[in-house]
């Protein structure tokens, strides 16, 4: 596709940032990377796969995003991508996962410290989003966890430690008193939920993964869970039950190991109920028999059925994700699906054509638990910490600024003021736009006593920048 009708972008340069890749391996043996040694046997083969290209910024050298590789179609979103990068691997570099909040063009909005995190999310109140395990173990997170909210200057508002050790826990938490008004898990309602009722069984009945005190059987997986409050939603919990799929023949919507199930507001009319799912098909018994789909069911409550009205998969590029994913319901009747453990995103038009495909990474080396868009102007935010300025020394003596302010957004700031003091005598105030998430001012011979702040117009809107 060319022209008018498509266009299909990997961000190359933007600001300072430079974009690395690694066909020789030498990405990986970078500094400051732990070494590859002791790893599982099958990382020898892992790392024959070169790294995704990735950028890198002088104000910011230990943070290390993917190049976006997206290609949109007219009718496609505008807006911000919400996602977190987790490697596979424990000793996969680092400097990939975390955090990011990125325009379409790949520049970095926000990143958070480097970590492993999962079900980040932009909301109303903040940045939302769980880091899991013990010491930082966000694989083996069985019963323990942290839930971290920061507001619109990234302060961290508020930290949840689930730590009681219990499966499958579901907490509502009163945020004014901090106090759990609502605690659910599924092993203290064993009689309602057997064990023997698990799909992580092998068809023989014994346990598929896990049964000990280190690798714990996960019989029972929530997450990514909701609240539902209506009419409809109390009366399935009286009755429960399966629901038959009634147009199984003409429309086939099995789904298993699915992720982000939810009830769609508004969706509950005369004993109906729509959900919609991301639908993994994969994971268990069943890896690689079925592509993942986006599904939308209306169910009947009285009767027990469910209704396909929507199945989202793309034809030219089925995809089968093991674990992870999201489904989003734009306002526009798109769709906005996250494929999990495959590094890609796509957003669907109101007809089920792919309108938006966006990759991070390369399969089997980094994921993303959820992935989301947000429009611009729904999330402004200025952070309560100062920009960042770090100065490089040209061959031929040019002093060169590059400046950033993680997290503020284009309505805070489009550009920056340099005050520096002259040798000679005298002062000079020079003036740099925004360019995407680095900028670069080069300053006149002489200078010194160099500040440089961020600025909204003639205004200028932050403290003196950190030099880095």
């Amino acid at each position: 596709m060319s022209g008018s009708n498509a266009f299909k972008r990997r961000q190359s340069l933007t600001g300072a940032a430079n974009v690395y890749t690694n066909a020789s391996r030498a990405t990986a043996s970078a500094p400051n990377n732990p070494p590859y040694e002791g790893e599982p046997e099958d990382f020898a083969t892992f790392i024959d796969i070169p790294l995704w290209p990735y950028q890198r910024f002088v104000t910011e050298p230990d943070f290390h995003p993917p190049v976006l590789e997206i290609t949109k179609k007219p009718g496609a979103t505008d807006g911000l991508l919400v996602f977190a990068p987790l490697p596979f691997l424990p000793s996969y570099p680092d400097r990939f996962a975390g955090g990011l909040i990125m325009d379409q063009l790949g520049n970095p909005i926000w990143h958070s410290p480097l970590q492993a995190m999962g079900n980040l999310e932009v909301t109303a109140v903040g940045v939302k989003y769980w880091t899991g395990g013990i010491g930082g173990n966000f694989i083996d997170a069985h019963g323990f966890g942290t839930v971290t909210i920061l507001d619109r200057n990234y302060t961290q508002d508020i930290v949840y430690s689930l730590n009681d050790g219990t499966f499958n826990l579901i907490y509502e938490i009163d945020r004014a008193t901090n106090k759990t008004v609502f605690r659910w898990s599924s092993v203290e309602h064993l009689e309602e939920l057997p064990l023997n009722a698990s799909y992580q069984l092998n068809r023989d009945g014994t346990i598929i993964d896990g049964g000990n005190a280190t690798h714990p059987w996960d019989y029972f997986l929530t997450n990514a869970v909701t609240q539902m409050v209506t009419d409809t939603s109390s009366h399935l919990a009286t009755t429960g039950g399966d629901f038959m799929l009634v147009d199984q023949d003409i429309n086939p919507s099995t789904f298993s190991w699915q992720h982000f199930v939810r009830a769609q507001t508004g969706s509950t009319a005369d004993g109906h109920l729509t959900i919609t799912m991301f639908n993994n098909n994969n994971g268990g018994l069943d890896n690689g028999t079925a592509p993942s789909t986006g599904l939308e069911l209306q169910l009947n409550v009285a009767n027990k059925t469910a209704k396909t009205t929507r199945r989202l998969i793309d034809p030219n590029d089925q995809l089968y994700a093991l674990s992870q994913g999201s489904y989003e319901a734009l306002p526009n009747n798109h769709t906005f699906l996250a494929y999990g453990q495959i590094p890609k995103f796509k957003e669907f038009d109101a007809q089920g054509n792919v309108v938006m495909d966006a990759r991070f990474g390369n399969d089997n080396q980094i994921s993303s638990y959820r992935s989301s868009p947000i429009d611009v102007s729904a999330w402004s935010a200025m952070p309560s910490y100062p920009p960042r300025v770090a100065r490089t020394q040209l061959g031929n003596g040019t002093v060169v600024l590059s400046m950033s302010w993680n997290g503020a957004t284009s309505d805070v700031y489009d550009g920056w003021v340099v005050n520096a003091t002259l040798t000679g005598g005298g002062a000079r105030e020079l003036r740099a736009g925004r360019t995407g998430s680095e900028s670069n001012v080069t300053l006149p011979d002489g200078a010194t006593d160099v500040v440089v702040r961020a600025a909204k117009g003639r205004r200028v809107v932050s403290r003196v920048a950190r030099l880095v």
